[in-house]
């Protein structure tokens, strides 16, 4: 998966977000939070919306942690709790 050169923003909108909201919240930007996370607060997009976005964005794919879990390593996932997991947002 190659990166993307284009604005988070503009990924949102692209997959439903209204302009509007994504323009609202980029001028609500105080340098505290970041774009996706006043989205998300805002309840403009879901927090997997802004995920998917990211992804496409960073060229890193989204993997579904149910998925990776069932597919690891069964020794693996008894080292590692879901909570680590789910907290650290490592998978």
């Amino acid at each position: 998966m190659k990166p993307l050169s284009i604005r988070l923003g503009d990924l949102l909108v692209e997959a439903g977000a209204q302009r509007e909201d994504v323009e609202r919240a980029a001028e609500k930007g105080d340098g505290k939070d970041r774009l996706g996370e006043r989205l998300v607060r805002s309840e403009a997009i879901d927090e997997h919306a802004l995920y998917r976005a990211l992804s496409r964005q960073s060229g890193v794919p989204l993997a579904d942690l149910d998925q990776v879990l069932t597919e690891a390593d069964p020794a693996l996932i008894k080292r590692v709790s879901r909570r680590f997991l789910d907290t650290r947002r490592m998978v």
